[in-house]
């Protein structure tokens, strides 16, 4: 049986039994030789009842000192030693990570629940053995010999491990084992705890796999996009020669300015069709840029290009906000659109921003035009989902979709014939993290938010 350390001596049941013998014994000697000696004539009876008396008084005190007490105190240890195990053992049977205990030469002595869960085997059929019994094909012999000669070297071994459950199937753990050290400093067990990440890496190869296909689509996308944009330039050359011709012969009829500005459209859509492109394909960081100073300037430039447009400014100085570093393009967008399609006698657009807390945390920016309303077709396009679009027309608004929401943001549009278009771009305050995803509220399964009025 093992000594009880209660912090100022060591006892055990040997040790207490011979100090309680010697004391009995010599307590008993030096009552009956002083009963002896100062009471030389005392009669049997009453030297019975001294004796036992004084023997009483005088053992009692000594063995409560040397016995008793520190016997309690050693008990009371022994309490306090299995409460703190009982604890650590529920901690452990209800931890969320597999625990396995061995002996040096790796017999399975302990494994918490959790090991049956993930591996398929009972307690009872994994104890006695040898977690060999969890070896897949992935690993060589060097890595458990290298494993091996790690532990046994006293220190931790981590790795991230292929194992095989009960019924075949593999699953891979984050592994930590670690060697258990007893009172002589010498190795008498080893601690393994198995994180299952199975999920995690499967998760991780379903992202690669998504990240390859993106890769290979755009790569066709982008052959795709050249041919189109170089069959619509060839198309574009031919018409060109054409309408020259009509207009050498016929003059400039409005027939022959009618196809001028189709070739001009065309011109531009395949313009927009690179841009896109580039848009798509760029990698886009997210950066704090102070709006005030930025949106001023494109409504300077508007004016400039557009001396008959009325164009009003309202923006704090110091309003800031996070965005894609290719958010100017989208800008640029939606104030083309509100000027150039704006065809009312006197063409006017205003342009605010200012912060909003519904139903997030946001940087609000309106565009608001007296324009006649973007077409019902585009906005029926921008509300179908990406792969639906099916008007060419709506490729600028689509851009300036795809800007915003890679700047963590949504887009809004409200259209009505009789007093204008109004856009409303919402987007990240500084203070927030670059998670692209704060405020979807404009945006719904890959859909754009319009709202017309009848």
């Amino acid at each position: 049986m093992s000594d009880v350390d209660t912090g100022a001596s060591t006892y055990s049941p040997v040790k207490m039994f011979l100090i309680s013998l010697v004391t009995i014994f010599t307590a008993e000697v030096g009552i009956m030789f002083a009963i002896h000696y100062w009471f030389p004539n005392i009669d049997p009876v009453t030297e019975a009842f001294v004796d036992g008396t004084l023997l009483v008084l005088l053992v009692f005190p000594i063995l409560f000192f040397t016995i008793f007490r520190p016997m309690n105190d050693a008990i009371t240890q022994l309490q306090d030693q299995s409460h703190t195990l009982e604890t650590f053992r529920e901690a452990i049977e209800h931890a969320g990570h597999s625990v396995v205990i061995t002996d040096k030469e790796g017999t399975i002595e302990y494994v918490n629940p959790a090991v049956e869960e993930v591996t398929g085997f009972e307690k009872d059929e994994v104890i006695g053995r040898n977690p060999r019994i969890w070896k897949s094909e992935e690993h060589d012999e060097q890595f458990y010999e290298r494993m091996w000669d790690v532990i046994l070297s006293g220190q931790t071994f981590k790795a991230e491990v292929v194992n095989t459950k009960k019924n075949g199937d593999n699953f891979v753990i984050h592994q930590t084992i670690a060697p258990i050290f007893d009172d002589e400093g010498e190795i008498s067990r080893f601690v393994g705890i198995y994180q299952d990440v199975t999920k995690l890496k499967n998760r991780e190869r379903q992202l690669r796999e998504q990240r390859n296909n993106a890769q290979r689509l755009r790569q066709r996308l982008s052959v795709l996009n050249r041919i189109l944009r170089h069959d619509i330039r060839s198309g574009v050359t031919v018409i060109q020669g054409h309408a020259a011709i009509l207009e050498d012969k016929f003059g400039s009829t409005e027939s022959v300015s009618m196809i001028r500005d189709e070739i001009s459209r065309l011109q531009r859509l395949s313009e927009q069709a690179r841009s896109i492109e580039q848009t798509m394909a760029e990698a886009t960081p997210i950066e704090t840029v102070e709006l005030a100073e930025m949106l001023n300037e494109h409504v300077d430039t508007k004016r400039s290009a557009h001396p008959d447009a009325s164009l009003t400014i309202d923006v704090p100085p110091t309003l800031t906000a996070r965005m894609s570093v290719q958010f100017e393009r989208a800008l640029e967008q939606v104030l083309s659109n509100a000027i150039e399609h704006n065809d009312s006698d006197e063409p006017t657009v205003h342009v605010s921003g200012s912060k909003t807390t519904d139903p997030k945390p946001a940087v609000e920016i309106e565009v608001i035009d007296n324009g006649p309303g973007i077409p019902e077709h585009e906005l029926e396009a921008l509300g179908e989902d990406e792969s639906q679009l099916a008007h060419m027309s709506g490729l600028g608004l689509w851009e300036t979709y795809w800007i915003v929401d890679d700047s963590g943001g949504s887009l809004e549009f409200e259209s009505d014939p009789e007093t204008g278009t109004t856009v409303t771009i919402r987007l990240p305050t500084p203070t927030q993290t670059d998670d692209r995803d704060p405020f979807r509220s404009g945006i719904a399964d890959g859909r754009l938010e319009t709202r017309d009025h009848e």
